[in-house]
């Protein structure tokens, strides 16, 4: 049903003028409509809980200001959409009840407003790599966040003094609320900064030659030589947020450990060296299973096939034996291909 009403949404927008011309074109614009139905419904769910509960009031107050942070300083971002929906309801539940807890606290309100808006400030921004901003743009988001803090701070202290209290307790919960999400991204940011191969002492041998071996591979590469072969054997366009060369070389990585779908996810979650192959933040997840095998079905068996084949013969191309980025890069031999010369034969004879 949210499929149709989208589609009907593209067709409108494309018929007011809108530029809606290829399938890459539309993938961008089903996406967007999924995030904006996605928000409407999870805003929806809780304004109706908050009015059951009488404190419809408190809600939007908390909605507004953690939208504030959330925009413009970053936080957590959950993996899945069902878990999305499901953190922001909790998330709203525990505010209010926070807040009405609070409320009749003075003293606590503004000794936790000042303590919560100095953490935001210390801690800094957390950018989301699905939406990568110039450094003009993130210097821009990181004043604006400051200044949020800051105001969040004043009107707090300047509502409970003012006997407020019932605003000042859903500003002072929002901003418990957003320095959990603010801390949980910045430990799953430093977790994976500090498993980094160039800054640990520990690190072995056949990590460094993978690591070598990988970055010489995305430096000597041409990636933009399987664009097209990507747009063109697909079935529909991919929608973001990973691109088609992030996606590839995911199923480059599978095709190479012989590993399922679930299996490359966790891997790359795991190894720093292959995150940075894939050109990944050091918070990003990787693609999860469902989009490893969706992407694959998207191109089909042949048009993977006539892409490996292609990766393959770039490789020679360059001078870069196989053996180097293969055996180095998995530890165990890779599942034997045969080559476009190799099923010739077969076929023949």
């Amino acid at each position: 049903m949210l499929d149709s009403v989208i589609e009907k949404n593209i067709e409108f927008l494309r018929k007011y003028g809108v530029r809606v011309e290829t399938e890459d074109d539309k993938g961008i614009y089903r996406y967007g409509l999924q995030i904006l139905y996605s928000n409407i419904v999870n805003v929806s769910v809780i304004l109706v809980i908050s009015a059951l509960c009488n404190r419809l009031y408190e809600t939007a107050i908390m909605i507004f200001v953690f939208g504030v942070f959330q925009v413009f300083n970053g936080g957590y971002h959950a993996k899945t959409k069902i878990k999305c929906s499901a953190l922001t309801v909790a998330g709203s539940i525990a505010g209010n009840a926070l807040a009405n807890f609070i409320q009749n606290h003075e003293i606590f309100m503004i000794v936790s407003a000042i303590v919560l808006s100095a953490v935001v400030i210390a801690v800094g921004s957390v950018t989301n790599i699905r939406h990568p901003v110039s450094k003009k743009t993130y210097s821009r988001s990181k004043r604006i966040s400051r200044i949020a803090a800051l105001a969040s701070l004043v009107s707090a202290v300047l509502l409970a003094i003012s006997g407020k209290n019932i605003e000042a307790a859903a500003i002072v919960s929002t901003l418990y609320l957003y320095v959990m999400s603010l801390s949980t991204a910045k430990a799953m940011e430093f977790q994976k900064k500090g498993g980094k191969m160039e800054n640990t002492k520990t690190a072995n041998d056949s990590e460094q030659k993978l690591a070598r071996s990988l970055e010489q591979l995305n430096a000597e590469a041409d990636w933009d030589i399987f664009l097209w072969l990507l747009r063109n054997t697909r079935k529909m366009a991919w929608i973001p947020p990973w691109d088609d060369i992030m996606m590839f070389k995911t199923t480059l990585i599978q095709e190479w450990n012989c590993l399922s779908e679930a299996e490359t996810e966790n891997m790359i979650n795991d190894r720093v060296v292959l995150q940075k192959f894939l050109k990944m933040s050091s918070w990003e997840k990787a693609p999860n299973e469902n989009n490893i095998r969706l992407f694959k079905a998207q191109i089909g068996e042949e048009g993977m096939r006539a892409l490996f084949d292609l990766f393959d013969d770039h490789l020679e191309n360059l001078g870069i034996p196989k053996v180097n980025v293969i055996d180095t890069v998995f530890g165990e031999p890779p599942r034997q291909r045969s080559s476009r010369k190799a099923n010739a034969n077969i076929k023949i004879g």
